[in-house]
């Protein structure tokens, strides 16, 4: 397979009547959605023929829907790389994009069109609905696949900076291959599965649901956003639309099991979620507490936690569970999936021990090519292996600190750069938070560092209020006093940014009010 879109076609062939994608009012057959996608690649190449060694990205600014997901298609059948924008992006940010991709076209709805005027004629903006009625030039577009080579972008996924400008990490067709080909296998999806989405379409952990569903000739089911709002109403669906397997991000996880609908639903001599055969989660640390809530409901399923920054084609390790967990202990990351690497290194880049925390580093073939138009970031993270001096070996620097437990699994330990010292000690702040989700009715926790101050600063989610006595007691049996909180700040609801993440932008920025 030279292209990912191939998956596509293998779907097409031997599940062309079957249901590919779904929503609450729409689906789309695998004949139907690979017509769709050739309409779309053969209209883009009426507009601009593709040129041999020409694989400028096209950006997507669409809502989380079909439509998308064919513009995606529709630009790998022209053979070119697609850059998937959040429909909300800041006008400042997507200005950024695009004049750092410069890209022929943008695909759009006729809402975008008009909020995209300013950057033509530079840009060339189409509105969706038109590219789909062109008769497809099945010769044309498999030209132009066959220029494609399996070294070439597939798509850009723009993650948050540490300076405030978006990175667009660059992910080739060959590391999506062997991960679509790898999460078939190790989630155990198939023909029979129904696959439910939480992920939004600028978030990598997307590329699980589309690329899985299509190695699998799965049906891809398309939760929609209000849902995620609403427990009762989000497990209620799961059930109706008869999903088999789901993946989310813990912070939806941790929502429904705080809400207590698996409970209700169990109180009502209802199975729950009967026919949902694989929970996968990532993106996250997983709280154990709130993941025993859904194994106690749902203890015949599949739980399945994937670890991965966006550099490595959305996760490179992963670990089955297979044993109970004490809610203190926490969740392995696992092993390395097939055909990537990952070792743990000193601050002296000296192999870490059994046991030894150090930097995760990732070799293999999801590694990202890199960041677009951004060579010295590049530079910094993609680096020569340090344990190898025979060839050239690319490796990625996670950031992220780990080890290696008595059993031979990883576990995660939290990130470099919020690794603190304090009174000599180092202190890690993910540490603190996974001790505070410890404490009874404590639904989440985020803890800052305030660096003017010197001060640790946990926002902790509860519907009770705590006083710092009562946070310093139950702290007391799971750190050290010098990791204890200098200050606390309950809230009903942690801010969550558009990925459904815990929004620490945001929290920074109360911090620095109420440090005023």
């Amino acid at each position: 397979m030279n292209t990912a879109v191939l998956f596509l076609e293998s779907a097409a062939a031997e599940y062309g009547s079957k249901a590919a994608i779904r929503t609450v009012d729409s689906e789309l057959t695998y004949a139907e959605f690979r017509a769709l996608s050739r309409d779309v690649g053969t209209a883009l190449l009426n507009l601009k023929p593709k040129m041999p060694g020409i694989s400028k990205p096209v950006i997507v600014l669409m809502k989380k829907g079909i439509d998308a997901i064919v513009s995606y298609m529709g630009i790998l059948y022209r053979g070119n790389s697609y850059v998937p924008l959040d429909y909300d992006i800041p006008q400042s940010q997507l200005t950024q994009i695009i004049r750092s991709i410069k890209p022929d076209f943008i695909i759009t709805d006729d809402e975008g069109v008009s909020r995209l005027g300013t950057f033509q004629p530079q840009v060339k903006v189409l509105d969706y609905s038109n590219l789909t009625h062109t008769r497809p030039n099945e010769n044309a577009v498999d030209n132009a696949l066959s220029l494609v080579k399996d070294s070439d972008p597939v798509y850009i996924m723009y993650t948050s900076g540490s300076t405030g400008q978006p990175k667009g990490v660059v992910i080739a067709h060959r590391g999506l291959i062997d991960y679509a080909k790898w999460v078939k296998t190790a989630c155990e999806l198939n023909a029979d599965t129904v696959l439910g989405s939480q992920s939004p379409f600028a978030f990598d952990s997307i590329v699980l649901d589309i690329f899985g569903s299509l190695a699998a000739g799965a049906t891809l089911s398309l939760i929609p956003n209000i849902l995620f709002q609403f427990p009762d109403k989000l497990v209620e669906y799961i059930n109706e639309s008869d999903m088999t397997a789901i993946f989310f991000i813990p912070t939806v996880m941790i929502a429904v099991a705080n809400s207590g609908v698996l409970a209700r639903v169990c109180s009502s001599n209802q199975r729950v979620l009967p026919k949902l055969k694989t929970i996968i989660f990532g993106g996250e640390v997983m709280p154990t507490k709130h993941l025993n809530i859904w194994r106690e409901f749902l203890p015949d399923s599949t739980y399945i936690n994937l670890y991965g920054p966006t550099e490595v084609t959305v996760s490179c390790t992963y670990y089955k569970l297979n044993r109970a967990f004490d809610d203190a202990e926490p969740i392995p990351i696992g092993l390395p999936r097939e055909n990537m690497g990952v070792i743990i290194l000193t601050e002296d880049d000296v192999l870490a021990k059994a046991g030894e925390t150090g930097e995760l580093c990732v070799l293999g073939t999801g590694l990202a090519l890199g960041y677009w138009a951004d060579e010295a970031t590049t530079q910094k993270v993609f680096v020569q292996n340090p344990l190898n001096c025979d060839y050239h070996e690319r490796m990625y620097r996670t950031g992220d600190l780990a080890f290696v437990g008595e059993d031979g699994l990883m576990r995660f330990a939290g990130r470099k750069d919020s690794q603190i010292k304090m009174l000599g000690y180092r202190i890690e702040l993910a540490e603190i938070e996974a001790a505070i989700r410890k404490i009874e009715n404590v639904e989440n926790a985020c803890v800052l560092f305030d660096g003017a101050n010197k001060k640790i600063i946990a926002f902790i989610q509860s519907k009770e209020q705590m006083t710092k006595h009562r946070l310093r007691k139950h702290l007391l049996e799971l750190v050290p006093k010098y990791m204890f909180p200098d200050k606390h700040i309950i809230m009903d609801a942690l801010p969550l940014n558009r990925n459904g993440k815990i929004d620490r932008s945001t929290l920074r920025g109360l911090l620095c009010q109420t440090m005023q």
